[in-house]
């Protein structure tokens, strides 16, 4: 079994669904809004060609059988922004766990002298 995604219409990603290994392509979703299943109508397609990393909003382009972005570069642009910007909480929270962290380790060392000590006063 291997990931397929399945896209609304308009070729936005939905959710992932698994398929056989050996499917490929593009196949349309049928549901059922109307009580009788004459009256199916196309709800979205199943597409088991791989999703390439770094899209924000993947969109199937179906007239070019390709994965595109969907987003608008104004909207990737101000993710971006809001991504690049660090508050000062955020930095005093990252020092606070390095030097947590070098606390430990200074701990562990010490810990590790202690035992070579005892080691070499019963040795």
């Amino acid at each position: 079994m291997k990931e397929a995604i399945k896209v609304n219409i308009d070729g936005f990603y939905v959710e992932p669904t698994l398929v056989a290994d050996s499917v490929t392509g593009v196949f349309p979703v049928m549901g059922s809004e109307a009580a009788s299943s004459e009256q199916q109508m196309l709800t979205g397609h199943i597409v088991a060609v791989e999703v390439p990393a770094g899209l924000y909003k993947p969109r199937w382009d179906f007239k070019l059988a390709v994965w595109m972005e969907g987003m608008q570069q104004e909207e990737i642009n101000a993710l971006q922004n809001n991504a690049a910007t660090i508050t000062d909480t955020e930095v005093i929270g990252r020092e606070l766990v390095q030097l947590k962290l070098k606390a430990i380790q200074q701990q562990n060392e010490i810990q590790a002298l202690k035992q070579e000590l005892i080691q070499v006063k019963h040795g």
